[in-house]
């Protein structure tokens, strides 16, 4: 946190982000509903690998888009073109470049992201799981 308001400082943007820690989920369903792009600059830190990326998920079930460096398990959370845009780890200026085409010329539906964030439902998870649970009892 102090490495991300240190370099927000540096640019002169500190006083335009806020660390809210725990939200409430009324809360958080507010700033998805008023939010037109899910902005997911995951960091390349040594030894500590981003895992699934959910926070993306959650968005595209929300209907936004996700921009995110294509990092650790963020690539398997945002289908490029479909639900966001996955952008080359630490090319701040595509991922900048990504965020303000998105907002100008939105081109990305709220209909995609949320039918891309259905996948990782529970049900579908289940369907999934048992079809490998019958993959492998059938190559036995």
């Amino acid at each position: 946190m102090e490495s991300i308001q240190a370099a927000a400082d540096a640019a002169g943007v500190g006083n335009n982000i806020r660390f809210t820690g725990v939200v409430a989920e009324s809360e958080l369903n507010i700033a998805y509903g008023i939010a037109t792009v899910h902005a997911f600059p995951v960091r390349n830190i040594p030894g500590d690998l981003e895992g699934f990326g959910m926070v993306a998920v959650e968005a595209a079930a929300h209907g936004l888009p996700t921009i995110a460096f294509a990092n650790g398990g963020v690539i398997d959370s945002v289908a490029e073109g479909y639900s966001g845009h996955l952008i080359t780890a630490e090319d701040y200026a595509a991922f900048a470049t990504a965020i303000i085409q998105t907002l100008r010329s939105p081109q990305i539906s709220r209909e995609n992201c949320m039918e891309f964030a259905g996948r990782f439902a529970w049900p579908e998870f289940g369907k999934q799981l048992g079809s490998a649970i019958r993959s492998v009892q059938s190559n036995k």
